[in-house]
């Protein structure tokens, strides 16, 4: 049983390189780096292999990571080319590739048909390698890229507690927001009066509330920054207004920083400035929460109008605000999301 390839490595920078046959992945999960054990050998690696006909690289890595480590929800970005050199088995296995970078949120169990049989995760590479000289190549590389893409900017995070309240109110007055810790405690209250009111799941709605601002430690630069680093596709208003990328990042934030995997958590958070069409009643009610706990003076001017739709329901008051704020021109770059809720409300109400 043959373990150690020590293929010769060369890398270029992504897209330098053509007629790829291999796509490999450097993946990580809650900072942890994920290594396979291939059932035929002792050793750890990376995911990856060859690229099928009729895949692109992206295609035939995001197939690699889920065959190889059970992966299913994860963000990928492009870290490098590579030119590999040598037999393996006594074949030739020369050619190019691409290598991805993939954080990792949720791990399942490795497909039975998997050519691995485990994965291990390590705070830095094991010392038993598959590829070592491939690795020695690729892996700082990895290590840059890691700090660079998957890091927030200017963050203090204090230690966690377990308790989401206690975490999040430290979390943002660590960082100078004792203002948003303020509002977050009074959207909470109203998010866990409705969520009463409505028959939901009041520790879903106050986790929610409690978690929905908290990118907003974040400069709007370093929020656009983020967004453009995952290549996220940006709404005209965020590109205007990079503040709207904050209930995005805070579903983000809540997963990586806060071990936050209740997908209606999630969500609630990441809709919860301009909702969506086809929203749901957790959505709807953390949207209106945010609304009517405004973090301005005095009352909001469409609080009576809102309040007075919910006695018909949550999905009234969301679309009473929503035609409220755009009949007096108090948002003047509405995001998509926003008008897609809108005639989604309107037609089926």
């Amino acid at each position: 049983m043959q373990s150690i390839i020590d293929l010769a490595c060369e890398t270029y920078p992504f897209g330098t390189l053509r007629d790829y046959i291999y796509a490999d992945i450097i993946s990580f999960h809650f900072g942890r780096w994920i290594f396979s054990k291939h059932k035929e050998r002792t050793t750890w690696e990376p995911q990856g292999g060859h690229i099928e006909q009729g895949e692109t690289p992206l295609e035939a890595a995001k197939r690699e990571l889920f065959e190889e480590s059970g992966a299913v929800d994860f963000d990928m970005q492009p870290l490098c080319d590579y030119r590999v050199g040598g037999t393996r088995n006594g074949v030739d296995v020369s050619g190019n590739g691409q290598v991805f970078i993939a954080n990792v949120r949720l791990l399942t169990d490795i497909p039975g048909d998997s050519e691995m049989e485990m994965i291990g995760l390590f705070d830095s590479p094991p010392d038993n390698l598959t590829y070592p000289h491939y690795l020695r190549e690729i892996f700082p590389l990895a290590i840059e890229k890691k700090a660079g893409l998957f890091s927030y900017p200017a963050l203090n995070p204090p230690p966690l507690t377990g308790d989401i309240e206690t975490d999040a109110l430290a979390f943002l007055r660590a960082n100078g927001k004792a203002s948003i810790a303020r509002h977050v405690l009074a959207v909470a209250q109203t998010a866990q009066t409705l969520a009463e009111r409505f028959g939901l799941d009041v520790g879903i709605a106050r986790t929610a509330a409690l978690l929905r601002d908290i990118a907003g430690v974040m400069p709007p630069a370093d929020m656009l920054q983020y967004a453009r680093d995952y290549a996220w596709p940006l709404d005209a208003s965020e590109q205007q207004h990079p503040f709207l990328l904050h209930q995005r990042i805070s579903r983000d934030m809540a997963r990586e920083l806060f071990g936050i995997n209740d997908e209606t958590v999630l969500s609630m958070i990441a809709c919860h400035t301009t909702l969506k069409a086809h929203a749901t009643d957790e959505q709807m009610l953390l949207f209106i929460a945010d609304k009517l706990s405004w973090d301005q003076d005095g009352t909001p001017p469409f609080y009576d109008c809102v309040w007075h739709a919910l006695d018909a329901s949550l999905a009234h008051a969301a679309r009473a605000y929503i035609h409220y704020v755009l009949d007096h021109g108090m948002i003047l770059s509405p995001h998509a999301w926003l008008i897609e809720a809108k005639d989604d409300l309107d037609a089926t109400l």
